[in-house]
């Protein structure tokens, strides 16, 4: 007894002492990186409309709050319907856009009749969008109500939801195939689904809008986290429409993609599958509207929240639940996605979040949370009956196949809900060998290339081994006394991963009638109709036709070359010439490729499997002998242009992730996710400190020496990590370091800049010197293959379930069902996620419900008599993110600095508040945009060479036209070997190009060590300029002009003259070049 108050004594001075160093740590590393919230809290620049805001929805709070409550409502709840919930929040949105405009000055003429116009054009856009909803709530509840009994009637509306789509996304793919996409086609298959479901149609929108059932939180306190949610979201609406995309990856792709099938009727050809942006589609193709389009983008946010909602609900009460849907929705790269860049995330994780709900809330109806129905439900085909599991777990496997047809990282929650079923029916130690072996299975399947990780030398067998060898022991272990329960495993999974399938099948059709070959990458991936460049010198496409041949061999025998042996070939290639002009000659040359791949290149294994361990013979074992043909021709420059993308996404992916070697690349995936110190000073990756701050706290114990473990690891990874910022260029000196934070600290103000700053540098300067102490560790880390890397981030995992095992005696089994989901999800993102946040947003949205879980029941976190200090240690760090977050909304951080104030754009607030028209909105917007647009689709057959912009969207047939070049890869590639620059804008005028259309900030984007892109921008850039082969069309720079001249933009003058040579007085963002 001594001895054990005396460890729980320690415990709790180790708990406290740490706690409270960790969030010193955490907090004043995330304030150093993330100057916008000094911004944000320190300026407050619509702290006016903040504040009236926040009145009104107190006091709405403060109605419901107090108002006398009948006997029924005393039981149940205050409640109110869905039209009040809605009234209100427009009534906010008009009450914000009135003061900004005010503000602003934005209003030309009477401010009652663009609050009205704005008014009704909400109402008609919302009234869209909720009708595209029914549609597809109804073409799902059909399925969903004959599992009623098992699952709650909210759940039952989110599922529907999230089936209807499915189902839809389905039967619309087929329709694209055949060409068939015209809106009253869909109109009249829309109407006899609503006619033949009319009943369920009205019960839905009684429910939603007139039927008081949004019940607030018990407790009166809980109800903050909803009205504190509720001047954002009126924020997060008005911004919201639009009149076309204005994020980068929404006009570029996402919006783009779904704007080609409105105007195609059918899907355009080539990439991967796009199940939501032909969800998306259905905005322009039902009611001829972008805007509806985009909001169906931007409004998968609230999709989302129902169904966080309801997981929520599996486990904490409705307080708590909204505590976690205010988390979700105020984190910055959530509240972006819903706001500025119109992506598929929200629709991806709102199915991903389905399939799971699905699953886990009839498991914990099954556990006796809640009454179980009498019997069981069974779903009845013909003579055919299904029982209820395995009618939930194809359905599963039927939401995970279309996430999966959203993004291919779906194949990351295909992965997890397997571990998960495993887990459900063997324990956790089967379900750990089962997940083991299938990332290790997974690998020989290509799921490395889907990430572009850089695997050197290994081959993917080698993780196969390592999975079998750690997963099948545990496998038969875990599962040795269960042996009857491995036939429902099997049959459960086996219908899951039939469905899965299917509804990949009209991708799977498309891609190869495309590729007219069957391989895996031709069912995954379409062809591309994109230009061809067409070399002026014949003898360049040779070349790289016989290496492209060459490549397709090696494929064909199952041989990859690792990028070290891809770089000697591009070394050799460089230097490479053909001589002489007769057939003998350019054979003789072009075997000379040929044979220096396959004798210098290659490894013994390789040549073994390429030759069966004969050797080649002379020039018998030359593929090609004849000149090459026009359609040979082609065909390399198509393999050029292919590689080169190739090499442009493995560069796109690489500057999140950072350039670290080996292991501290992974190490430091924590931090920089956090701090944001690989990309800085961008919303759209900040997920927050929220993770970083509460995860390690998951793992304390009631082991004294589990604990230093835990300590000491943690402690350790944040010393590498800060270290690595300082070390890319080899081992940093006092000075440079002190240089980097100077620089950094710079971007802060406001009065704790003093004292924040102070603390920031001391903890840099102590870590990053502790980090040049063990910089012989760090240099032994750093030279691990993937191999390794993969290795010691698996021996990671296994400690942190050795830590966390303690505390999973105490948990409910539905609670560890979802934590082993949350595991088996965040290691496979942690490996092929590139620590990409939006990739990794089921994991957040989850483990937010898990932090919430855990404040709401201290007691399951810590012991000692620490529950109370340990609920206000996290209260302390909710309560902080609410405020940085909640400011946050009121300031927009994608404008330069000085200009936070604008917390909308003018020319898409005007749109929705007058009759201003298209022309009028692009004049306002961006110099010369209306007549960049019209010049790009003057002629539609004129071919676009593109590098960055925002104008991709509004170029019509771009898929066909416009040759995407954003990292200067394709220009690298064929001008590295050219005497001449100027060789390049003759190879793209030789290929039909007429247009050059090239983004300004490019080089902005340049996060490399080696600064290549920026290096490329300069030189392209110059080559455009001083170029007597192009012609300056169009530019939003513009320049001193001493005439004196101005432009007028919206109610903006801008002095100067439009131009690339002298002083600039407006920087620009596009130069339009015209080549001669």
């Amino acid at each position: 007894m001594f001895e054990s108050n005396i460890t729980g004594a320690v415990n709790r001075w180790i708990w406290i002492v740490f706690s409270i160093a960790w969030f010193i740590l955490v907090l004043v590393s995330y304030w150093a990186f993330h100057p916008y919230y000094s911004v944000a809290l320190g300026q407050f620049p619509n702290l006016g409309i903040a504040v009236v805001l926040f009145l009104l929805s107190g006091g709405a709070w403060a109605a419901m709050a107090l108002m006398p409550e009948g006997q029924k409502r005393k039981k149940s709840g205050r409640a109110i319907n869905g039209l009040t919930l809605y009234g209100f929040i427009l009534f906010l949105q008009l009450v914000a856009f009135g003061l900004y405009g005010s503000k602003n000055r934005l209003f030309d003429s009477d401010l009652g009749a663009a609050l009205a116009y704005f008014l009704v054009f909400n109402i008609l856009l919302h009234g869209a969008v909720f009708l595209v909803v029914l549609i597809h709530y109804s073409a799902g509840n059909w399925l969903m109500r004959r599992l009623a009994p098992w699952y709650a009637s909210d759940t039952q509306k989110v599922l529907s939801l999230a089936l209807g789509i499915s189902l839809s996304g389905f039967v619309l793919a087929w329709l694209g195939l055949a060409g068939l996409l015209y809106g009253w086609l869909l109109w009249i298959l829309a109407g006899g689904l609503l006619a033949w479901q009319w009943r369920p149609a009205l019960g839905f929108a009684r429910d939603i809008l007139w039927k008081p059932t949004l019940r607030l939180p018990e407790k009166r306190w809980g109800a903050i986290p909803v009205f504190i949610l509720l001047p954002a979201v009126a924020i997060s609406n008005i911004a919201a429409i639009k009149l076309f995309p204005i994020g980068f990856d929404g006009a570029a792709l996402y919006m783009n993609t779904a704007h080609l099938i409105s105007d195609y009727h059918a899907l355009p050809k080539g990439g991967q599958a796009f199940y939501w942006q032909v969800f998306l589609s259905l905005g322009e193709m039902l009611f001829g509207r972008v805007p509806v389009s985009i909001l169906l983008s931007h409004f998968s946010v609230f999709f989302c929240i129902f169904a966080l909602y309801r997981l929520s609900r599996l486990f904490m009460g409705r307080s708590a639940s909204w505590l976690v849907a205010a988390l979700f929705y105020l984190n910055p790269a959530v509240s972006f996605h819903a706001v500025v860049d119109e992506k598929i995330d929200l629709g991806f994780l709102f199915i991903s979040l389905s399939a799971l709900l699905l699953v886990l809330e009839h498991a914990v109806r099954l556990e006796g949370k809640k009454p179980a129905p009498a019997g069981q439900t069974l779903f009845t085909l013909g003579r055919w009956a299904i029982q209820e599991q395995v009618l939930i777990w194809a359905l599963a496997g039927w939401l995970a196949g279309y996430a999966f047809g959203i993004k291919y990282t779906g194949l990351i929650g295909i992965l997890a809900l397997a571990t998960y079923a495993v887990y459900r029916q063997l324990g956790s130690k089967a379900a750990i060998g089962a997940f083991a072996l299938l990332t290790g299975l997974s690998f020989p399947l290509g799921v490395h290339k889907f990430s572009y990780l850089e695997v050197g030398d290994t081959s993917p067998w080698a993780f196969a081994g390592l999975g079998l060898l750690i997963g099948a022991p545990l496998l038969v272990w875990g599962s040795r006394r269960q042996l009857p329960s491995w036939r429902p495993l099997l049959a459960r999974m086996g219908w899951f991963a039939l469905f899965a399938s299917l509804i990949f099948l009209p991708w799977m059709a498309k891609n190869l009638g495309e590729n007219q070959h069957l391989s895996v990458d031709a069912l995954l991936n379409g062809k591309l109709e994109k230009p061809i460049l067409n070399a002026v010198k014949q003898r360049s496409g040779e070349i790289q036709y016989i290496y492209q041949k060459g490549m397709d061999i090696l494929h064909q025998r199952g041989i990859e070359l690792d990028e070290a042996q891809l770089a000697k070939v591009n070394d050799y290639l460089k230097g490479f010439e053909i001589t002489g002009t007769t057939p003998d000659q350019r054979r003789e040359a072009l075997n000379k490729v040929k044979f220096y791949i396959y004798y210098q290149v290659l490894n013994d294994e390789q040549r073994d499997a390429m030759f069966g361990g004969l050797p080649l013979a002379g020039g018998n074992r030359a593929e090609e002998r004849e000149r090459l043909s026009p359609e040979e021709e082609r065909e390399a420059m198509q393999a050029a242009i292919a590689l080169s993308e190739q090499n442009a996404v493995r560069a796109e992916v690489k500057r999140y992730i950072g350039y670290e070697p080996g292991l501290p690349l992974y190490l430091s995936i924590p931090y920089d996710l956090t701090a944001n110190s690989t990309i800085p000073f961008q919303q759209y990756l900040d997920i927050t400190f929220l993770f970083l701050l509460f995860f390690p706290m998951l793992f304390f114990g009631r082991n004294i020496g589990k604990n230093a473990v835990l300590i000491i690891v943690s402690l350790l990874i944040w010393t590498f990590s800060v270290y690595s910022l300082y070390a890319l260029g080899g081992q940093p000196s006092d000075a440079s370091v002190q240089a980097a934070i100077d620089n950094l600290l710079a971007m802060q103000g406001g009065a704790l800049a003093p004292i924040l700053g102070g603390l920031f540098r001391t903890i840099q300067t102590g870590f990053a010197g502790l980090g040049s102490a063990l910089s012989g560790i760090y240099a032994w880390m750093a030279g691990f293959s993937f191999l390794g890397v993969f290795s010691a981030l698996a021996a990671l995992a296994t400690l942190g379930y050795f830590l966390l095992r303690d505390r999973l005696d105490v948990l409910a089994a539905p609670f560890k069902g979802l934590l082993a989901y949350i595991f088996a999800f965040g290691f496979l993102y942690y490996i092929l996620g590139n620590a990409i946040a939006w990739y990794g947003f089921a994991l957040f949205s989850l483990l937010m419900l898990v932090f919430t879980y855990f404040f709401d029941k201290p007691e399951k976190l810590v012991g000692y008599g620490l529950e109370r200090y340990a609920r206000y240690w996290m209260l302390s760090g909710i309560g902080l993110y609410l405020l940085l977050t909640v400011a946050l909304a009121f300031i927009n951080t994608t404008k330069p600095k000085g200009s936070e104030q604008l917390l909308f754009l003018s020319p898409l607030l005007k749109y929705a508040s007058s009759f201003q028209g298209a022309e009028e909105t692009y004049a306002s917007f961006i110099p010369f945009m209306g007549d960049v647009i019209d010049k790009l689709n003057e002629d539609p057959e004129a071919r676009i060479y593109r590098v960055g912009t925002y104008f991709n969207y509004h170029i019509r047939f771009n898929d066909q036209r416009v040759l995407e070049d954003n990292q200067l890869s394709l220009y690298e590639q064929f001008s590295s070997r050219a005497d001449d620059k100027n060789e390049f804008l003759r190879i793209l005028k030789n290929s039909g190009v007429r247009y050059v259309l090239f983004d300004l900030n490019t080089a902005a984007i340049d996060q490399t060590p080696e600064r290549s892109l920026a290096k490329k921008t300069q030189e392209f850039f110059e080559l455009l300029v001083y170029s007597n082969d192009a012609q300056l069309l169009y530019t939003d720079n513009f320049v001193e002009d001493p005439a004196g001249g101005q432009f007028r933009m919206g109610n903006s003058i801008i002095y100067g003259k439009p131009g690339v040579f002298g002083n600039s007085t407006y920087h620009g963002t596009y130069v339009l070049y015209e080549l001669k």
